[in-house]
Formats: C-alpha cells, sequence, structure tokens
C-alpha cells in the first residue's frame, strides 16, 4: 500500500509540472531610438545592440533598433561622452538616466 501510494504521487506531481510548464509566447516587440553621439565605430555599435537584443531575447523581449528620429519607438538610447549635467556617476555603473527630482530619466534626444 505505502509503495503503490508513492508511485501514485511521484507519477501525479511529473504530469502536474509538464502540465504547469507553460508554452513560450510570442515575444513582445519593442522599437528602441539609438543616437551615437559618441562616434564609436560601427563594429562596436553593431556588436552592443547584438548583444542587448540576445540578452532581451531570453526574456521573451524582441528588441527592434532605428537611428531614425522620426519612427515612433518606445524608448531611447543616447550614446554620449557628454557628462550628464554636473552630476556626478559612479564609474563601475553601466549607464546614467539625466534629469531631474521632478523627471527622472527624461532628456531631449535630439
Amino acid at each position: 500500500m505505502g509503495w503503490t501510494l508513492t508511485v501514485l504521487i511521484a507519477v501525479g506531481l511529473t504530469g502536474t509540472a509538464r502540465t504547469a510548464m507553460a508554452e513560450p509566447e510570442d515575444p513582445i516587440t519593442v522599437l528602441v531610438y539609438v543616437t551615437n553621439q559618441a562616434e564609436i565605430t560601427q563594429r562596436v555599435l553593431a556588436h552592443a545592440l547584438a548583444e542587448a537584443t540576445r540578452i532581451y531575447n531570453c526574456i521573451a523581449v524582441r528588441l527592434v533598433w532605428t537611428e531614425n528620429a522620426a519612427t515612433k519607438y518606445r524608448f531611447a538610447i543616447r550614446i554620449t561622452t557628454k557628462p550628464l549635467g554636473g552630476n556626478p556617476v559612479d564609474l563601475h555603473a553601466l549607464g546614467a538616466a539625466p534629469g531631474t527630482k521632478q523627471a527622472r530619466g527624461t532628456s531631449s534626444v535630439a
């Protein structure tokens, strides 16, 4: 009786785990506008965009890159060498968002 119950529970839990696993959803597409004000090489830029695309694909987000400001983009990335309004940035930071206490993370893209 004990073995039968154990086997039934094990089989039941295994079946539940399989049906609980969700099928992969269609990726969400996000249009991202990129400006290369730092004038990094196209090779380096292409490598960075490909790596970001690969990382976001892992979470079912498909990034579409554009350099055309006239498109209706969702996010903007500005690659620049200019300081962000005199605010100190940690040298170990991967990025920073400009702004004020009233409007964090906003900036003119032009």
